[in-house]
């Protein structure tokens, strides 16, 4: 079991990087929005949500939650999800509309928010400490995505 929670240390680790660095870099040359940088943008928040799913069926494969904990955060992280693959589509029509891109980040938003509750609701600190920070990136980059797409509006 430690080596499943050490492999998911470094997974998320190294997922949280790679995100960082793939937002951070397209934040940058953003002066102005292109559709290749839109979709680079949504396939780079369908990563971090994907993190998350991981880090979640990780935790739950190591025994660190409940059945009942994973059946309670799973219709939460699918909501995520579907928002994640809404936001693709949106960026995918160009140009892209600002108010759908806006609608899709805003729902991502909230599922995420959604999800730390349900989370925090973990009996093991652990598990909670381990989804969370999958969260955590994915709003940091949620942050990046809007001053990219939107220009921070």
């Amino acid at each position: 079991m430690s080596r499943l929670v050490r492999t998911l240390d470094r997974t998320a680790a190294g997922t949280a990087l790679i995100l960082v660095l793939t937002l951070t870099t397209a934040a940058a040359c953003a002066t102005h929005v292109t559709q290749h940088q839109g979709v680079q943008v949504a396939i780079s928040v369908h990563a971090a949500l994907a993190a998350i799913d991981d880090a979640e069926l990780l935790v739950a494969g190591a025994g660190l939650i409940t059945p009942a904990e994973h059946a309670a955060v799973s219709p939460v992280i699918l909501r995520a999800l579907r928002a994640g693959q809404a936001l693709d589509a949106s960026v995918r029509v160009w140009p892209a509309d600002g108010a759908v891109t806006r609608a899709n980040l805003s729902a991502i938003t909230s599922a995420l928010g959604d999800l730390a509750t349900a989370v925090s609701a973990f009996a093991s600190p652990s598990a909670q400490t381990r989804v969370q920070s999958a969260i955590v990136a994915a709003q940091s980059a949620l942050l990046l995505v809007s001053v990219t797409l939107l220009g921070g509006s």
